[in-house]
């Protein structure tokens, strides 16, 4: 059922998900529409963008923004001319028109944590981006006691040992403006050391080390580096998630997967997905989720932002710079 609201300003309530800042998700976007976070600043509106106050979103005559309100669950479209603002009681919309779409109507808690843009840094120091990290797969397995595999095509010999240190910090990394250097982390300190025996599974050498638990912080960083030799085989992110998280998990993704079945050519339930998988620290089924969305929009700079991102995050510096060299995002210039 779709419907056009009458309305010239509208009023989204924020009970319940209070912890997160974030009032919307942009889910498509046709035309040329442009946010204002801040006075002196100005970007493109891309698909998967989070909505924070304050806000402002100028959308131009024949502009079209699809959004999910996260408190709600709900769709709308916002159809220009006029504009959005996002303050402390939801979005407010001055001149647009905004209709409600079909949607699961679950209702969405992201905090949008390292959900940062990837390229047009500049950087000093840091490292040359290398084509990928050493360890080619991060997954997590396990229920009440969760831990951590990481896997690489085997070699000759047996797989090394290796050290995996959790740290309390995880920052970056980006790439600079010409993708060819990697910023250097801030300050981190290890929570956790391990040495890990590596093992043999079919064709692949797989090492497996459990979780830090009781942790402030549900996002730390991982460093695994060899027991012999130099250099970081793999710098990523682990999110801790909590038995309540992994079942917010399981549900939204059932439903987002019932509303691909009923939308088979919109990418917008892969998008929602993949965030979510993101959001719990799921990066490598988060990325082949995304995969299913690049399928059907491959030039949508939005999921390419995205896909970026996540491949920064699983150390794959290389196939993040070479995404974006093939399809450069548009920056606008700042505003004076």
């Amino acid at each position: 059922m779709r419907k056009w609201l009458a309305v010239a300003a509208l009023g989204l309530s924020w009970a319940g998900f209070a912890q997160s800042p974030y009032k919307a998700m942009v889910l498509k976007v046709s035309g040329a529409p442009v946010g204002h976070p801040s006075e002196k600043q100005n970007e493109p509106v891309v698909s998967g963008q989070k909505w924070a106050e304050p806000l402002a979103v100028d959308v131009p005559a024949g502009s079209v923004i699809t959004v999910l309100v996260l408190s709600k669950g709900e769709r709308l479209e916002i159809t220009g001319p006029g504009r959005v603002k996002v303050d402390h009681s939801g979005l407010r919309l001055e001149g647009c028109k905004a209709r409600s779409l079909t949607s699961t109507q679950h209702k969405f808690a992201i905090t949008g944590e390292n959900h940062r843009q990837i390229g047009g840094f500049t950087v000093r120091g840091g490292s040359p981006a290398s084509t990928s990290a050493q360890l080619d797969r991060v997954e997590v397995v396990g229920g009440g006691a969760p831990a951590l595999v990481v896997s690489k095509p085997a070699g000759e010999g047996e797989p090394p040992g290796l050290s995996f240190q959790f740290l309390d910090t995880y920052s970056g990394p980006d790439l600079n403006r010409e993708f060819t250097l990697v910023q250097t982390q801030g300050d981190r300190y290890a929570i956790k050391s391990e040495v890990v025996k590596g093992q043999k599974v079919g064709s692949r050498w797989e090492w497996k080390v459990r979780l830090p638990e009781n942790q402030d912080s549900p996002l730390l960083g991982l460093s695994i580096t060899p027991l012999q030799g130099e250099g970081e085989w793999l710098y990523t992110k682990v999110y801790l998630a909590t038995p309540k998280d992994e079942l917010e998990l399981e549900t939204a993704g059932q439903d987002c997967l019932q509303w691909a079945d009923g939308e088979p050519q919109s990418y917008e339930p892969w998008l929602i997905y993949a965030t979510l998988l993101e959001e719990k620290g799921r990066l490598e089924e988060a990325s082949r989720i995304l995969d299913k969305a690049l399928r059907l929009e491959p030039s949508e700079p939005g999921l390419i932002q995205m896909k970026a991102r996540l491949l920064m995050d699983l150390g794959r510096y290389g196939q993040a710079a070479d995404l974006l060299k093939a399809h450069p995002l548009k920056k606008l210039p700042p505003v004076h």
